[in-house]
């Protein structure tokens, strides 16, 4: 039998050690594990490696007693158990500041991505798509005060609700979900749409032929009884069959995040871009390069390299040197529909990555005006897609919710596989546009780098809005 002292000196803090005990004395309720209490979370992570480490150190220290094998190299009782928390006995393993990421691990900032309880859920609206009405574009005068409501906005937001307010990071949210922008800006958000660059979102139209294959697959019994002759017609052949394998499983309503994710929005994408070689598509926690490239600007990465946030779906385009991220996607959770608050955080987050890439495309073509670049982004909320944009103009960035497509959820709305497909299709368009925009400018910038203009004179009239970090947690001394 172990002696009570084998299991004093394997923690680094006596709060590890006695979440632990608690523990192994079944004294603790697995609600304690999603508890609101601040850094709960996070405590019970961490004293969970400790406890599968512990556990592990203990069954082999009863192996060698039980065998009579004095020669292990068990911890001493003045060493300490070694993993990858590195935690001091002042630690309550909640505090380390940082939004690096290790072996693969998610950063603080993006665990705080995950806690719904910092969003003041009355603030948000159901979003919707708003059209770009006939009017004028707002002046400097009109943009200064703009700028001023918003300056001042930001002043009095209370320090625990900067987190997910998207005035704080000078995002200007267009489609009524953010509650307290639509009221501050209320008067101007119709001429601001008038400012901004083309961020109009057309859906495609398939053509007769296209139209009269789908119909023949929707009301096939057996798909192989349906003939396809070009590739186009292969491909439609091909999402339908995976689309009907999703609706008519039994588990259609109920699936966690990533199979939601393979199941009914993978397909839409694979037939729509995946094939293209411009692109590279990368899913499920993806980093964003253009995150990581401004969180370490200034700093020192090989004493603290900090990595990007973790995109659900990432595109990329290789024909450029810095290798581009091109747009991003967000899936707010799986079926049912996730709550309020994730679906807004997830929203936030997607305008968080499209403004970096941005920034970053502003940063490689400097001394090009790349001002009226829009960069585009989707979200999945259940069985609905959701197409973003996001320019920037009057100092502010801008987010626009342009197009909301169904997803198909059963055989009675399967007609539902075209218009998600038209809404890929047209994000393909948006991306391919943006592509072209990209190599244009690059070009253009050569040609002046090439005519014997030094890069340090190299400057450009627009003024970019600022780009604000997430608010940094203190640390406990």
């Amino acid at each position: 039998m172990l002696r009570p002292c084998i299991i004093q000196n394997k923690f680094k803090s006596k709060r590890a050690e006695d979440f632990w005990r608690k523990l192994e004395n079944k004294q603790l309720s697995d609600d304690v594990k999603f508890s609101k209490e601040k850094h709960a979370k996070k405590l019970v992570i961490n004293v969970l490696r400790e406890h599968d480490a512990v556990s592990r150190l203990m069954a082999s220290e009863a192996d060698q007693q039980c065998s009579n094998d004095d020669n292990g190299d068990g911890f001493s009782n003045g060493e300490s158990l070694s993993n990858d928390n590195d935690l001091s006995d002042d630690d309550d393993l909640s505090d380390n500041n940082n939004d690096d990421f290790s072996n693969g691990s998610k950063s603080e900032k993006d665990e705080e991505c995950e806690n719904e309880d910092n969003v003041d859920v009355t603030e948000l609206r159901e979003p919707c798509v708003t059209e770009a009405d006939i009017g004028k574009a707002l002046t400097s005068d009109e943009w200064m005060e703009v700028q001023a409501l918003v300056e001042d906005y930001r002043s009095k937001i209370p320090k625990t609700r900067c987190l997910y307010n998207p005035l704080f990071y000078h995002i200007v949210d267009h489609s009524g979900q953010h509650g307290p922008t639509t009221k501050l800006l209320k008067q101007y958000l119709t001429s601001m749409r008038q400012s901004l660059p083309n961020v109009s979102f057309d859906l495609p139209s398939l053509s007769a032929e296209q139209e009269k294959f789908f119909d023949e697959l929707f009301a096939a019994e057996d798909l192989q009884d349906v003939r396809a002759r070009t590739p186009d017609q292969r491909t439609a052949k091909k999402l339908v069959d995976r689309i009907n394998d999703s609706i008519n499983c039994s588990n259609k309503d109920d699936n966690p995040e990533y199979e939601h994710t393979m199941r009914n929005v993978i397909p839409f994408i694979d037939a729509s871009i995946r094939d293209v070689s411009d692109y590279v598509i990368r899913y499920f926690e993806s980093t964003l390069r253009a995150t990581a490239i401004r969180r370490n600007l200034g700093g020192d990465p090989t004493e603290r390299a900090r990595m990007g946030y973790r995109v659900d779906v990432l595109v990329k385009f290789h024909g450029l040197h810095w290798s581009p991220d091109l747009a991003c996607g967000e899936i707010s959770g799986g079926l049912p529909r996730c709550s309020r608050a994730k679906e807004w955080i997830d929203t936030l987050k997607l305008g968080w990555e499209l403004r970096d890439v941005w920034a970053l495309t502003q940063d490689q073509l400097n001394g090009v005006d790349a001002s009226t670049l829009v960069v585009w982004g989707f979200t999945i909320v259940a069985r609905t897609i959701r197409i973003y944009a996001l320019a920037a103009a009057g100092g502010l960035f801008h987010l626009i919710l342009t197009y909301e497509a169904p997803l198909p959820s059963s055989k009675w709305d399967i007609c539902n596989t075209k218009i998600a497909y038209c809404t890929m299709l047209g994000f393909f368009q948006k991306l391919n546009t943006t592509k072209k925009i990209l190599v244009d400018l690059n070009n253009i910038r050569t040609k002046i780098l090439c005519s014997g203009v030094k890069r340090k004179k190299l400057s450009t009239s627009f003024s970019s809005p600022p780009i604000i970090g997430s608010p940094a947690k203190k640390r406990r001394k």
